[in-house]
């Protein structure tokens, strides 16, 4: 390693980036290694992160792939490849010279990328571990990439935790610290979890241990370095334990210990404490399991004082609230928000926090729910009630899974008039009154589905009885915003908190911010020039375009504000005038600058949004200081999407590196910088980082996959649910929804056919039993909606909608538009049907002749037939009919049912595939969320890496608390937050990283406060304080903003001083021009009319009609004095009186655009015109939230120039006479005399005329157009006549004003014009009269006279071509003229034509088709059948069905046509055959094959065997025992039906013994045969005792149930029963499967049955009926057993099994008794086992568990061999080749025989079977070795092994260690064989005296009695070696070979020996050139052109070389080098 890791480091600089060039993918450049030029951290994709690390702080990513040419480079998405695994070098790259990767950006744009996937099958896998320098790299990267990096395949992570003994100490620290640095990652949560998981395995945490003691003991005196392992250890460990707690305790424990024991050794007491808590939390984790596991929870008690503390801890409590939560009387323990003084600590603040927040979403939603279950009236308005809520449905959007509700809404309920289920509003549902409960939220809010009732919701948990009726209780609150934030809250630790000294202990004095000192100098040139920033924060090398230069030197200097000392006195900074600011701006520019907390409070109008635009644009551009080489964008956050765009779009002024979080923006300006735009470009230019890249593409896919299958198993669940048409048979016949006898007669035949029979749909309906399924009767329509108002109520709910989706762009758009493939195959489908029909019905008739048309008509008439009965059959009704089907169904014959039973049983059939269909879907929705959740995380992976590159993140409140956990990971030093006061504490803490060096809060908590749901924690418990406002309440230093200008001085008044004591006015907003038409700018009508009684809405909002035509009125008079729409907005509080204005808006055009909106909705904007209506005037005196000073000063800070309001001031002032909020505001008013019960009017055309209006019709009555009641009287322009309107201040040139006046022009004949004056003159109408030249007169139109008219006078004519007289127009041509009388000719068919006169077309009526009914009888019918088609056609055969009887007998319905003759019977023959048995054929079919079983006499054997009545008896199928005698005079053992034995299988005594003295019996063909041990000890014929273990019993199980019988061996566990309890009866039904304990008890009630001798049943109802009577077998039932048999009312039960009839109360007790036996119980009486007794299933099923326990336990328990190490063995595909048979009977056992499909079954092996099969196994391996070894003697090897494979593959369950042994022994005899042969072959060659006392030792060790042990081998391998001299070894001492050596000279490899084993070299290179023989045996010795001859060999073992001198291995592989 050391060696990889120093050549990647030696690689690292020899790679540098192209100078002057952006980074991108491909662009580098290898130079010289020579130059010594230090290399650069470049990244995989685009621009990287670390570009201004100094040298050799960079991270090192490079990977060494081989030896010599390590892959450092990045993969070119767009084709090329620079690197990972690449091994070609380019073209034009030298080995040592300089390169350049041109960059190939352009050219990769059009390319098609590469799929992840294929770069993963190509990449070479790592074989190296992870090296130093690739882990030290990792302490450079973020965290969430840390973890991401060790994950990849190629990083050689998990091969450096597998060989964790390997890992030196350094490495092992640095390892620690790596880790350490991931723990900390706060997004990739889920892979963080994975990375520890695959971390801490067992081995690695015995390896730290072990390395843990040694740096303990060792490296005692490196006090730094082991106080950093172990702190880095703690960290670890500490991650782990608070997030994985369960895994944690039974992993953690042993490490946590020994490094506490260490670390107390080494004095370390912080990491002994760190460590001691973390095993605390583990511990207190492991008794919480065990609680919940005991069911010994603890109940809350009340508490309430605040000092007590908390009952627990905080984050133990469920976000998402439980059954108890809701249904609990307990008081949920709270504390008060501390708005004065600080908090404890940093758990006590998150604790208050925490409850507080929960509490405010849980208590409306427990206490709705309490009301409504105690059935009291509530006016608690934050919670609903629905009832009957169905689910209707699923589907998937936006990577969710949510499901429809269908919501039957009252009639009286308007929900468009209400904030009634609004995106993201919580739900909750339950069937059983919410005992128990799920909760969801509202996730789709369609305008058009909820008119409908219907709604998208996104369940918190899985949703099951979806067909059931829901209860759903909703509730106001956002739940999505409080539960992530909740979360978040959860996540913060002391350690993370930020900001404690302010926040926890409310430090008052002023912190610096840590990143300042006092020499730090700012550029504040940015006020002088607004679009000034420095270029590295302008744009980002992400997204900057080549376009973009800005270069800092091209603006000018300025030394005044260019080097600005931050921290120095506010005297030495610029002055108000150099920055361009007033005095409050500037105070608190500087302390926005300065101060680490600061809070900036900006009154209505005073330049917040102003003054946080140029602080930050300060920050930005002075980023140096407070960046320090991180990217850390400013986070801005705001309260409305509204108000971050306005400021994002301030922002992007003077920066353009921006990234927008949240939803959809509405400005063009941010379009550009939401983040899902801005990743997509990232991606489009390859700049995402290759991990996350790939990771994502992979997960996308995976979760593309998923959701197709979710929405494939959808829409089969819908088609089941609701059939469109008849299913493929092969459908139902795979999922087994049929039962067996259905099945076997649907086989040959097509469900379509069987479904759509006309004959049975015919019989159906004659028989009046077809009624279509009509569940719903027709209900009245309903009022149609209002589409106006539906459109108010969206617009009004659209904008707090937008606060809370986030825009997730196109993150999960995988289907949007695709159709999901059917996994479900049609016979037909309704749909297919009627669009064939529609298309015949389109064709066109005219262009076909008669015969096609005929056939075209009769295609129409079957199909519309057709399509009939698939309607009738689809609404089939599914009633009570279906349950007597269902229980007959295992005996029906489907042939005979009617067409309903037909129907009724296929819905049957899709009710079960919709069960089945609905479990699949259930698990791909798993799947797909599975899927889904893992593809988030790297899309949060997307965000982070985009974000990080930029210089400002925006998002809303409502964005970060969904983000949280990204912008943890992101880390911000700068926050800036925009309306501060409007956001409850505990979101803007959730926004705040643990790196947040600087806090700034601008808002203004005089005006919106934060909202809360619990008025009480509102109130009481201060939980609408803002951190804004408590921080001010402490005291800590704040600026105020001073100076207004947005309204004119009398506006302003109103809230100086009773709301802003100190605000002034800058000089700009008195220069204000005046409002038209009005004589005040400032104005409230006082009024005293009442707001509507009875239409207070769901809201509890209010409307004010008086009010309503007042501000309406008023608007339009606005209008039109000329002011345009959208510088009026109309403000109301309430939305009652908002749908109201809506409403009379319409009424008005001129009004149309003028904004109406919520005043809470309108903070933060302001308009020139504001109308204020104020609504509340009522009898009780009440003025709702009027009273509070924030709305109010909303409502009252919004108008620049003019500000009207209605309302009645004599109640506001009455009603908050306590608060002096309206009193002032009166006063102001009456000082300014800007109140009155009237508003004056001027009109602008008479400035003297004066008019006073009071109420709107008083508007539009005196001011009807804007100016007074005058008249205009101007002159017309364009005529010259006086201008008719009243006093109009629109169109005051009159160009397009309309004059009244009659025209006054004339046409020629002196007629006046009848238009307009305004009117264009149209032609002349005046009728006058004209004679035509016909004579005849008529009255013309003027302008119409000299035209030439048609006579219209009718006259009467005749027809030149037919003589008729007909009635036609004067003008009419009598020649053309078409005669209109009919024809009255009679055909030749003898009807009468049907056409009008046609003299001149067809008069002979040639071509004409009589379409009248044809009168003839068809051909062939026999019934006078009249025929059914036109009179023209031709009649074809009678297609009339009638029943005809043929000569069989048999009746048939057929066709009239066919003759008796020629209808094919297919019943079955009635005839006899001359056996005297009945056809078994058709009745058209031959007789004959009688099928009968008969007993015959085979005529060659003389045996009767059993064989159908019409085959002969043949020898080949009797199956006895064969007669004949085989040569050896014994008999034959084989069958009949077989060929005769060859190898005689009767055992012979033998003269031989064993070893013991036993007799030897050997099988008749094997006594003349040499024998050996093995063989001897097979057939010896004393049977020794067992000592080994019995294996599990292999006969049949004999476990059956009423439905099947368990296939299994006895000793396998056997398989449960699926179906369904057969025990039922009138009283009760069990509703458990057969292999469960019944949910009911035995029926005790006697049985109602009567025995077949008619006396009544002696057992119990539903039980079977005992055969023994209490009257007929009185002896026999009465005889006593347990005593109590001979009672008169015993009752009795039949055991099934042995058909015993037993007292049932004896029975029972005697089942009861449990003697400890592990049995079957067992029938008192016969004592045989009890399998099936329905009455006793209980008991019976209580033995059969400890069997099947026992079963599972021998078979479950990890075996010490393991499957796996059997079939590794078998891999080997020598065995497999050499030993075929015997490989595929040991895989057929072990499932692995591809061959065989029973074998892939599921089997369980015994520790037995294993040790066997891998013996067998073993002695394969063994015998296949040896054949390799010696190919020349493979078939006498095999004729040897044969004894000892039959033998040891004849072990089918077990084998004994005796015999293991002793085919071992036998074993290695065969393995010794070849050399004893060669002893022997040799003897007889040389016949040596020496060779052969050798060969006779070796015959004895060799006898076949002798046991061929240990110490016989070791003998025999000693005389093998003294053999070697004489039989081809050397033959000569180790000395006599040395002297040889050297005396012949030669170099290693020269001597070679001849097939005999004579030795023999060759001299000069050691090749053979030449020929000889061997003078020992004659043998051809040397060889030709340096190849050897025949079977000579190299003789190394002459010379100790290890190849031939000449040989391709020779090389250096002879020579030994020091």
């Amino acid at each position: 390693m050391a060696e990889y890791d120093a050549y990647s480091d030696e690689f690292d600089r020899q790679c540098v980036p192209t100078a002057h060039r952006p980074f991108r993918r491909g662009n580098y450049r290898a130079v010289n290694h020579q130059s010594g030029t230090r290399p650069k951290t470049f990244s995989q994709r685009g621009s990287n992160p670390q570009l201004n690390r100094k040298p050799g702080e960079h991270p090192r990513r490079h990977s060494q792939r081989g030896n010599h040419r390590p892959a450092t480079l990045y993969r070119d998405r767009g084709g090329g490849s620079s690197g990972l695994g690449s091994r070609t070098r380019p073209e034009n790259c030298p080995v040592d010279g300089h390169v350049e990767y041109k960059d190939k950006e352009d050219a990769a744009e059009g390319d098609t990328a590469r799929s992840s996937s294929k770069r993963r099958e190509n990449r070479r896998k790592r074989e190296h571990p992870m090296g130093y320098k690739a882990l030290e790299s990792m302490l450079a990267l973020y965290p969430d990439q840390v973890v991401l990096k060790l994950q990849t395949e190629h990083s050689g992570y998990d091969l450096l935790i597998g060989n964790g003994d390997d890992i030196s100490h350094d490495k092992m620290c640095l390892l620690m610290q790596v880790l350490c640095h991931a723990s900390k990652s706060q997004v990739n949560r889920e892979n963080l979890n994975t990375l520890l998981v695959q971390t801490f395995n067992t081995k690695f945490i015995n390896n730290l241990i072990k390395f843990s003691m040694v740096m303990g003991f060792q490296f005692e005196g490196d006090h730094e370095k082991t106080s950093k392992y172990f702190k880095d250890l703690s960290a670890v460990l500490h991650t782990y334990a608070h997030i994985m707690p369960s895994r944690a305790v039974d992993h953690l424990l042993p490490l946590i210990d020994s490094s506490v024991m260490i670390c107390q050794r080494l004095t370390f007491p912080e990491i002994v404490r760190q460590n001691e808590e973390t095993k605390a939390f583990l511990e207190n984790e492991k008794l919480i399991v065990e609680k919940q596991h005991n069911k010994q929870g603890k109940t809350n008690r009340e508490r309430w004082l605040d000092k007590l503390p908390p009952p627990n801890n905080f984050r133990d409590l469920p976000v998402i609230p439980t059954a108890e939560d809701i249904n609990g009387i307990d008081r949920p323990f709270l504390r008060e928000n501390i708005t004065q003084g600080g908090y404890t600590d940093v758990d006590h603040y998150l604790d208050v926090q925490f409850r507080l927040l929960r509490e405010d979403f849980v208590r409306p939603l427990r206490s709705g729910i309490q009301e409504f279950r105690l059935n009291t009236p509530s006016k608690n308005l934050d919670i609903r009630i629905y009832k009957n809520v169905k689910v209707v449905g699923s589907d998937i959007k936006n990577g969710e899974v949510f499901h429809y509700v269908e919501i039957p809404f009252i009639k009286k309920l308007k929900i468009e008039n209400t904030k009634r289920l609004l995106y993201g509003n919580l739900l909750c549902f339950s069937t059983d009154n919410f005992k128990t409960l799920i909760l969801g939220s509202v996730a789709e809010r369609n305008m058009e589905d909820l008119k409908k009732g219907r709604l998208g919701v996104k369940f918190e948990g899985d949703i099951s009885n979806q067909k059931k009726l829901w209860i759903m209780a909703e509730s106001r609150a956002y739940f999505m915003a409080y539960k992530h934030v909740l979360k978040a809250l959860q996540g913060i630790t002391t350690d993370s908190f930020p900001l404690q000294e302010f926040i926890i202990n409310v430090t008052q004095k002023k912190i610096y911010p840590s990143y300042l000192t006092p020499h730090t100098t700012y550029d504040l040139r940015v006020f002088k020039h607004s679009k000034m920033m420095k270029t590295s924060e302008t744009f980002n090398q992400l997204f900057r375009r080549k376009d973009d230069q800005v270069h800092d030197e091209m603006w000018p200097q300025n030394p005044r504000l260019q080097t600005v000392r931050v921290m120095g006195d506010l005297e030495l900074w610029p002055s108000v005038e150099d920055l361009g600011l007033d005095e409050s701006q500037h105070r608190a520019l500087r302390s926005a600058l300065t101060s680490k907390l600061a809070i900036i409070q900006g009154p209505p109008g005073t330049g917040k949004t102003f003054i946080g635009l140029k602080i930050t644009q300060t920050l930005l551009h002075n980023s140096d200081f407070w960046k320090r080489d991180r990217h850390s964008p400013i986070l801005v956050v705001c309260f409305t999407n509204h108000a971050l765009d306005q400021f994002l779009e301030g922002i992007a002024k003077f920066t353009e590196s921006i990234v927008r979080v949240g939803s959809r923006t509405k400005s063009d300006e941010i379009s550009d910088f939401q983040i899902r735009t801005l990743i997509n470009t990232v991606k489009r230019r390859r700049q995402m980082p290759d991990d996350v890249y790939e990771l994502n593409q992979t997960r996308q896919q995976d979760t593309l996959a998923a959701e197709t299958e979710v929405r494939q198993w959808k829409v089969a669940l819908e088609e089941t649910e609701h059939p469109q048409g008849i299913l493929h048979k092969r459908v139902f016949l795979t999922e087994g929804v049929i039962t067996d006898n259905v099945a076997r007669q649907i086989e040959n035949i097509s469900l379509y056919s069987w479904l759509m029979d006309p004959s049975v749909f015919r019989e159906g309906k004659e028989s009046g039993e077809i009624i279509l399924d009509n569940p719903r009767a027709p209900t009245e329509t309903q009022e149609e909606n209002d589409d106006e108002i539906w459109h108010d109520a969206e617009e009004l709910m659209a904008n707090e909608e937008d606060e809370r989706m986030i825009d997730l762009g196109d993150n999960f758009s995988t289907q949007k538009h695709t159709t999901p493939r059917g996994i479900l195959d049609y016979d037909v489908h309704l749909k297919s049907l009627e669009k064939e029909l529609l298309r015949l019905n389109s064709t066109n008739l005219g262009e076909m002749n008669v015969i096609l048309q005929t056939r075209h008509i009769q295609e129409v008439e079957i199909l519309t037939h057709r399509l009939d009965i698939l309607r009738y059959g689809l609404q089939t009704v599914t009633r009570n009919s279906s349950t007597d089907l269902k229980k007959v169904e295992t005996r029906l014959n489907i042939k005979t049912l009617s067409f309903k039973d037909r129907w009724l049983l296929y819905k049957i059939w899709l009710e079960r595939m919709q069960e089945k269909i609905k479990t699949k879907y259930e698990t791909a929705e798993k799947e797909f969320q599975r899927c889904s959740k893992a593809l988030e995380e790297i899309r949060f992976q997307e965000m982070l890496h985009v974000m990080r590159h930029a210089a400002v993140v925006g998002m809303t409140t409502t964005g970060a608390a969904q983000n949280t956990t990204v912008l943890q990971a992101l880390e911000p030093s700068v926050v800036i937050i925009e309306e501060a006061a409007e956001i409850l504490e505990a979101h803007v803490i959730t926004s705040l990283s643990r790196s947040c060096k600087h806090l700034i809060m601008i808002g203004d908590h005089q005006q919106l406060q934060p909202s809360a749901t619990v008025y009480e924690l509102a109130t009481k418990y201060k939980l609408e304080i803002s951190l804004f406002e408590r921080m001010i309440k402490n005291g800590l230093p704040y600026e105020t903003l001073d100076c207004q200008h947005r309204m004119r001085p009398e506006i302003s008044s109103l809230l100086v001083p009773s709301i802003y004591p100190h605000l002034k006015n800058h000089p700009s907003v008195a220069k204000y021009p005046h409002i038209k038409g009005v004589t005040a700018n400032l104005f409230f009508i006082n009024h005293t009319h009442h707001e509507d009684k009875g239409i207070s809405d769901d809201n509890n909002s209010r409307q004010n009609t008086f009010e309503g035509e007042l501000i309406m009125a008023l608007c339009r008079h606005l209008i039109l004095q000329g002011y345009k729409s959208d510088n009026i907005t109309i403000l109301t509080p309430y939305s009652g009186q908002f749908f109201l204005l809506r409403k009379l808006q319409r009424k008005h055009h001129v009004c149309q655009g003028v904004q109406i909106c919520i005043v809470d909705n309108f903070q933060g904007e302001e308009n020139n015109i504001i109308l204020l209506s104020l609504v509340r005037s009522n009898e009780k005196g009440q003025v709702g939230f009027l009273r509070k000073e924030n709305r109010v000063c909303v409502a009252l800070s919004r108008a620049k120039h003019g500000l009207y309001i209605a309302g009645n001031m004599s109640q506001l002032t009455a009603a908050t006479k306590g608060e002096n909020l309206w009193t002032k505001i009166n006063e102001d008013l009456i000082r300014n005399k800007a109140i009155g019960s009237a508003l004056t009017l001027r009109c602008e055309n008479h400035p003297e005329r004066l008019t006073s209006v009071s109420s709107g019709d008083d508007l539009l009555e005196k001011c009807p157009e804007g100016g007074c009641l005058e008249a205009c009287s101007t002159l017309l322009p364009s005529c010259n006549h006086r201008c008719p309107k009243i006093c109009h201040m629109t169109e005051q040139d009159h160009k397009n004003v309309k004059c009244p006046q009659p025209c006054p022009k004339m046409c020629k004949r002196n007629h006046s014009c009848q238009q307009r004056c305004w009117e264009a003159c149209k032609p002349c109408t005046d009728l006058i009269a004209k004679t035509l030249p016909c004579g005849h007169t008529h009255r013309v139109k003027c302008h119409d006279y000299e035209k030439n008219l048609l006579c219209p006078t009718v006259v009467k004519r005749q027809l030149p071509h037919c003589n008729h007289e007909v009635e036609m127009q004067c003008h009419r041509d009598p020649v053309t003229f078409t005669c209109p009388i009919p024809c009255d000719i009679r055909l030749e068919c003898g009807h009468q034509c049907t056409r009008k006169c046609h003299t001149t077309i067809d008069p002979d009526h040639l071509e004409f088709k009589c379409e009248q009914p044809c009168t003839r009888v068809p051909e062939g019918c026999s019934k006078a059948h009249r025929c059914q088609k036109p009179c023209w056609e031709k009649c074809g055969l009678c297609m009339e069905y009638v029943k005809k009887v043929k000569q069989c007998g048999h009746k048939h319905t057929t066709h009239c046509h066919i003759k008796t003759e020629n209808i094919i019977c297919n019943q079955d023959c009635r005839k006899i055959l001359p056996c005297q048995h009945p056809c078994p054929k058709k009745c058209s079919e031959k007789c004959g094959g009688c099928p009968v079983k008969v007993k015959k006499i085979v005529p060659d054997c003389r045996h009767e065997i059993q064989v159908e009545c019409g085959l002969p008896p043949l020898k080949s199928r009797c199956e006895k025992r064969c007669i004949l005698t085989l040569p050896c005079s014994h008999p034959c053992r084989a069958l009949c039906c077989e060929v005769c034995t060859k190898n005689c299988q009767e055992l012979v005594k033998t003269t031989n013994v064993c070893p013991k003295g036993h007799a030897i019996y050997l099988p008749c063909h094997l006594q003349h045969r040499k024998s050996f041990f093995l063989l001897l000890m097979i057939f010896c014929s004393l049977q020794l005792a067992c000592s080994a273990e019995c294996p599990p019993c292999t006969d049949s199980c004999p476990l059956k149930c009423k439905h099947s019988r368990c296939k299994k061996k006895c000793g396998e566990p056997c398989t449960n029963c699926q179906e369904k309890c057969v025990r039922s009866c009138k009283h009760q039904t069990c509703e458990k499967l057969c292999s469960q304990k019944c949910s009911v008890p035995p029926c005790k009630k006697p049985c109602p049955k009567n025995l077949r001798c008619g006396h009544p049943c002696v057992g119990y109802c539903g039980d079977p009926c005992p055969h023994l009577c209490r009257t007929c077998d009185k002896d026999t039932l009465t005889e006593i057993l347990f005593g109590s048999e001979d009672e008169e009312d015993a009752r009795f039960v039949l055991l099934e099994d042995c058909r015993h009839v037993i007292e049932a109360d004896g029975l029972e007790n005697w089942l009861s008794n449990d003697d400890g036996e592990i049995s079957m119980k067992k029938c008192p009486r016969c004592q045989s086992p009890i399998y099936n007794n329905r009455r006793f299933h209980g008991l019976v099923l209580k033995s059969y568990e400890n069997i099947r326990e026992l079963k599972y336990k021998y078979y479950t328990e990890k075996p010490v061999i393991q499957q796996r190490h059997i079939e590794q063995i078998l891999s080997d595909v020598s065995i497999s080749n050499g030993f075929h048979e015997e490989v595929r009977q040991i895989k057929k056992f072990i499932r692995q025989d591809p061959q065989n499909v029973a074998s892939r079954k599921i089997k369980y092996l015994s520790d037995a079977e294993l040790v066997l099969f891998k013996f067998q196994a073993s002695v394969l391996q063994r015998l296949s070795e040896l054949l390799r070894q010696h190919p020349d003697l493979c078939d006498p090897l095999k004729k040897e092994a044969e004894f000892v494979l039959m033998r040891v593959m004849s072990q089918k369950l077990r084998i004994s260690l005796q015999m293991m042994e002793e085919i071992t022994c036998e074993l290695q005899r065969i393995v010794v064989l070849p050399a004893y042969w060669k002893v022997l072959e040799r003897f007889l060659q040389t016949k040596l005296e020496p060779l052969g006392r050798i060969r006779n030792e070796l015959a004895n060790c060799f006898h076949p009695c002798r046991k061929f042990d240990s110490q016989t081998e070791k003998k025999v391998r000693g005389l093998f070696k003294e053999s070697k001299k004489f039989i081809g070894g050397l033959g000569i001492s180790e000395e006599e070979r040395l002297q040889i050596i050297e005396a012949v000279g030669l170099k290693q490899g020269h001597w070679y020996k001849c097939p005999n084993g004579h030795i023999y070299c060759i001299g000069e290179c050691g090749g053979a050139m030449q020929e000889s023989k061997c003078p020992e045996c004659g043998e051809t010795i040397g060889g030709r052109n340096h190849a050897l001859h025949g079977r000579n060999r190299h003789a190394g073992e002459m010379d100790g070389s290890r190849y031939a001198a000449w040989s391709d291995q020779a090389n250096m592989a002879n020579y030994v080098i020091d």
